[in-house]
């Protein structure tokens, strides 16, 4: 005898609901790793926009206070500016970076260049397709 209000969930039921919660758990999981992934690029890129105003600012200085100086990539991530004396060259500074990469126009000014431009390309070497190009204006005062 077969009793008509029978109460509880079904097998069917069951496997469903776990079908479901699964897909859901799925959803937000990919989502949060999405997200994550997301914040750790942008954080990386907030700091390369951050070593690019620094490096603006130390070629700004050395721009404005050496009449001559060459600016050299020493190799595939490091770039170094010398001040040009009358003994030979004398290193400035020289920037490197364990995780970034970096690569300027090479250049040597010369007294009579009171404006240059230079080109830098900061990128990440640990993740690709994570770089930013930045265009470099140096002026100085004539006589200054």
């Amino acid at each position: 005898m077969i009793k008509q209000n029978q109460s509880g969930v079904s097998l069917v039921e069951v496997l469903a609901i776990i079908v479901i919660t699964a897909i859901f758990s799925i959803l937000a999981w990919s989502i949060f790793f999405q997200g994550s992934d997301y914040s750790k690029t942008a954080m990386t890129k907030n700091q390369m926009y951050q070593e690019a105003n620094h490096i603006i600012s130390e070629l700004t200085k050395v721009h404005q206070s050496n009449k001559e100086y060459v600016i050299t990539q020493t190799n595939a991530c490091t770039f170094e500016v010398s001040k040009i004396e009358d003994s030979g060259e004398s290193k400035i500074f020289e920037k490197k970076h364990g995780q970034l990469c970096y690569t300027i126009t090479p250049v040597t000014v010369q007294s009579n260049q009171t404006n240059i431009q230079l080109q830098l390309t900061i990128n990440n070497k640990n993740e690709e397709n994570n770089e930013i190009v930045v265009t470099i204006q140096l002026n100085r005062l004539i006589g200054g």
